[in-house]
């Protein structure tokens, strides 16, 4: 599957193939963002997840895109002033970055490119970012950009992101501590029930009335004083169904590179005939690290 080539520009003296905007849903990030300190307002959290949410399985760079305000008000769903488009895209060239892949640390903004000119907004990811949000393996969290973007609130979305990490493992635990240092509130809620009453409560109430997930929470306290929370997550994922393949196809391929823990090879992934949809199905179950379970025709 190929990008929609839309034209040759040049931006920065360096000529680009821009790239139009598609209507995907399901994005994959590495998980060390999702546990990395953010200072992001909610556009332009927004704005880069409808960036990574461009990104497909055989892709192996990261492309610039060319789009409108309008357009980008109807990715996001809601009005939005230029001038706010402006500001959230200077954030994402200025705002610095740390991650954790393996013993390497990558510093790094999210965009190298954000301009509008005469109507026309031009947007690139960084390409500091490519083991981030490319080449996915069991590393990565799986989630639904539509679900992201209904959630109001930058700490929702961000609490959000989290449990999709672990929607698979169906709980986790986290040190209070570490929740102020990913949400940036390291310095604002001196007291547990303000950070519950203003944050986590309003939080898990939009992303059990507006997600695929149903979560409950529970304190772990010490000395009477709220130390770790653990999330309970009901995720209802379930096996897609996967078509009966021949012995020898390529769908049988990939299915046993993925149940190996074999990163995917782009190539058999160009082979897959199946729909679109279908294939994303599988991907976020293999993303879930869910083994694979069909059979030979």
């Amino acid at each position: 599957m190929k990008h929609e080539n839309n034209r040759s520009v040049t931006i920065n003296e360096e000529n680009y193939t821009t790239q139009t905007l598609s209507d995907r849903d399901v994005f994959s990030i590495h998980n060390s963002f999702n546990q990395t300190k953010s200072q992001l307002s909610q556009l332009a959290l927004d704005i880069f997840f409808l960036l990574v949410t461009q990104i497909k399985i055989e892709d192996d760079e990261l492309f610039l895109y060319e789009t409108s305000l309008s357009e980008i008000q109807r990715k996001l769903g809601r009005r939005i002033k230029i001038e706010s488009i402006k500001e959230a895209g200077q954030e994402l060239l200025d705002t610095d970055f740390v991650f954790k892949i393996d013993d390497a640390l990558i510093h790094t903004q999210l965009l190298s490119i954000f301009e509008y000119n005469g109507g026309t907004v031009y947007l690139k990811l960084n390409d500091n970012l490519i083991d981030i949000v490319i080449n996915p393996r069991k590393a990565y969290t799986v989630a639904s950009f539509k679900e992201l973007v209904s959630l109001k609130s930058v700490y929702t979305k961000r609490i959000y992101l989290l449990l999709k990490q672990f929607a698979a493992s169906k709980e986790f635990v986290m040190h209070l501590s570490h929740i102020y240092k990913i949400l940036n509130l390291e310095n604002k809620y001196e007291r547990y029930s303000h950070f519950k009453s203003k944050i986590l409560n309003p939080a898990i109430k939009s992303i059990n009335e507006q997600t695929s997930l149903k979560i409950s929470i529970y304190e772990h306290l010490k000395n009477r004083t709220v130390q770790r929370i653990k999330f309970d997550i009901n995720s209802p994922l379930k096996q897609p169904k996967i078509p009966k393949y021949k012995k020898n196809s390529s769908l049988k391929n990939l299915i046993d590179w993925v149940n190996q823990d074999q990163p995917i090879n782009a190539q058999e992934v160009s082979k897959y005939k199946e729909s679109r949809s279908d294939f994303y199905s599988l991907m976020d179950w293999v993303h879930q690290e869910q083994f694979i379970d069909t059979e030979v025709a």
